[in-house]
């Protein structure tokens, strides 16, 4: 059950460069995942998901509860105001929810990690009302076996979370399934955590903390991709690729997505020391000129030069790489997805070499809980940093990739800040949960307290202040 509301001061905070307003409330139970739809604000703890006011934070709905052992695992948005929820009961459940709580539809198939450690990662694509997880495989329960590591499933209430399949036949396991699994013998005992996932026009991506490969133990952090069409089964386009932030002492935590200048998606990785040490390194890599061609390279070794072995052996026994003509000729760099599907070629396909990051911000001794960033304009992105003593900073991201932190402040709180950072555009306000507390920060009163736009531009590199011109504030 949830403790009683408290309500904190609502304070104005201000420094030489920025002026916000706070707002918080301490809920009593460690907040778990934040989601906010229009002008409510939605906070899973392991007990109950409950609904606030966007505005005021006063809880406008009562909370809808767990089970006592449950864990929450999903919380996304779906259109109409709908909710998708998933959760550790009943090993490993999803539902749909309306915005009152109301069940639309439950799950009665396992599809997420159905204890509190593993990791599960969902990625909606709302065109094709879709969902694919990455799930890290649990030795709790008798139905581990049926969850892959990698499934795309149905968002359709007449089909809801079955795995897509390209014959569409529920009585058969088909190998063109949008489903990926790990070789029974490898299962048990080669995990993978799934930190984050995006996707792009043509390809679907998760970034993982894995080992290499079944005779490089090491763990890494690796970027995966397969191809989007749902056509195509997921292993046949499958692939993964080292991810390296300075050098490999580091292991991915959290990762964002924002856009350069020229529209193009630019991936921000936040790196710890995988010895447990702390530390923060941010690097940061353009998805279409360094990703997405260091994929083909990778394949080009494959295909058209027939170097190595394929490796991901613990997906599919290893096998050599094969040259074949069809990689001889020029590919669309946008989609190569046509050029992989042959019957002629082995799949699927790892690689060794790492696609390097550039590095933007490093510390030895200062350690994060997440960092986020957003578009602003065409020059200036905006970074978040939530450290773990409950302090955040706020940092500016030039064309140049120039990292540039302009304030920092503690909450009142010194737990660490949580992952689900969420800033709404619309109304300049940040909102923060860390231990038990939500936070709602405002920076819109930063446009009232100058006399001009030029005055906020000119007195510092703070970006919120184009929030200010582009609101005609």
């Amino acid at each position: 059950m949830f403790s009683i509301f408290v309500l904190l001061t609502y304070s104005l905070l201000v420094s030489s460069t920025l002026t916000f307003d706070i707002l918080e409330r301490d809920l009593g139970d460690a907040i778990g995942k934040l989601l906010l739809i229009n002008d409510n604000l939605y906070l899973g703890t392991s007990h109950s998901l409950s609904r606030l006011s966007s505005l005021t934070l006063n809880r406008t709905l009562n909370a809808f509860e767990f089970d006592a052992n449950s864990h929450l695992k999903v919380l996304l948005s779906l259109p109409n105001e709908r909710i998708l929820l998933c959760g550790t009961s009943d090993q490993g459940f999803c539902q749909i929810l309306d915005k009152n709580f109301q069940i639309i539809i439950n799950s009665s198939l396992p599809i997420v990690a159905n204890d509190p450690v593993n990791s599960t990662m969902a990625l909606i694509i709302p065109e094709k009302n879709l969902v694919y997880f990455g799930v890290t495989y649990t030795n709790e329960g008798i139905q581990r076996w049926q969850i892959p590591n990698i499934s795309g499933r149905s968002l359709n209430t007449s089909r809801f979370m079955k795995i897509v399949s390209i014959n569409d036949n529920d009585d058969m396991i088909s190998r063109d399934d949008l489903a990926l699994r790990f070789m029974s013998r490898q299962q048990t005992t080669f995990i993978v955590q799934y930190v984050y996932s995006f996707y792009t026009k043509n390809y679907i991506y998760f970034l993982t903390n894995q080992p290499n490969d079944l005779e490089q133990k090491t763990l890494l952090t690796k970027i995966v991709r397969f191809c989007r069409d749902s056509t195509y089964s997921i292993i046949r386009t499958y692939t993964e690729l080292p991810l390296v932030c300075v050098n490999s002492d580091w292991i991915l935590k959290t990762a964002d997505i924002s856009y350069d200048k020229n529209n193009k998606q630019i991936l921000i990785g936040h790196f710890t020391r995988k010895d447990g040490t702390g530390g923060t390194n941010i690097c940061s890599w353009n998805i279409e000129n360094e990703i997405d061609q260091a994929f083909e390279d990778n394949y080009r070794t494959c295909y058209s030069m027939g170097i190595g072995q394929r490796g991901l052996a613990f997906i599919k026994p290893n096998e050599p790489c094969r040259k074949d003509e069809t990689w001889s000729v020029p590919l669309n760099d946008e989609n190569i997805c046509p050029w992989i599907i042959s019957d002629r070629l082995p799949y699927p396909v790892g690689g060794a070499t790492p696609v390097l990051g550039r590095i933007l911000y490093e510390s030895l001794i200062e350690s994060s809980s997440v960092v986020k960033i957003y578009s602003f304009d065409s020059s200036t992105m905006l970074v978040f940093q939530g450290l773990t003593n409950g302090t955040f900073k706020l940092g500016s991201l030039d064309v140049g990739r120039n990292l540039d932190w302009f304030y920092s402040y503690q909450l009142s709180s010194t737990t660490p800040i949580l992952s689900d950072v969420i800033y709404d555009k619309k109304s300049a306000t940040f909102f923060l949960a860390s231990g038990s507390k939500i936070y709602r920060l405002s920076f819109s009163s930063d446009c009232t307290s100058r006399l001009s736009c030029d005055e906020c531009l000119s007195s510092s590199n703070n970006p919120l202040c184009g929030w200010c011109t582009i609101n005609e504030r």
